[in-house]
């Protein structure tokens, strides 16, 4: 059997999901760049990019809560206690994501490397505890009888 440190699951979901702000989230736009802007956007009171959707700017809004719902999420495990609302926030941070598509698809956006490692980044970290409690059979590595030359 094959097992994973939790913890080691965990510090990969970290840095993935640290890395994806230093990349490219797609269109040459950072995701420390992209982070911000779905988070301020919403909030601006001007039409901007969305003066023709209420769904459009729903779904931006919805994208930008993102990161902030992730580190209460972690922020709440961490401190061992509440587990039913870490599970309800990690629940909802995996529905949030599609919001990113939508937003996306309205501005004509397509993804690159930076949101995927965000989005996988925040996957392991969330759910490290259940990716390492997956046990992995090895298979038997048998050596198969040969006949013997003389």
């Amino acid at each position: 059997m094959v097992a994973v440190n939790r913890r080691y699951i965990s510090w990969v979901g970290w840095v993935f999901y640290a890395a994806s702000f230093a990349m490219i989230a797609g269109n040459g736009i950072f995701g420390f760049a992209f982070a911000d802007w779905a988070l301020t956007i919403p909030w601006a009171g001007i039409g901007g990019i969305f003066y023709d959707g209420t769904f459009q700017r729903l779904a931006m809004l919805i994208a930008g809560w993102i990161n902030p719902v992730f580190l209460t999420a972690v922020a709440i495990k961490l401190r061992g206690r509440h587990n039913g609302w870490f599970a309800a926030l990690r629940i909802a941070v995996v529905f949030m994501i599609p919001s990113c598509w939508v937003v996306a698809r309205h501005i004509g956006f397509f993804f690159r490397e930076g949101f995927y490692a965000w989005v996988l980044g925040m996957l392991l970290v969330l759910f490290s505890d259940n990716i390492a409690a997956i046990r992995i059979r090895q298979p038997l590595h048998e050596t198969p009888n040969l006949p013997q030359s003389h």
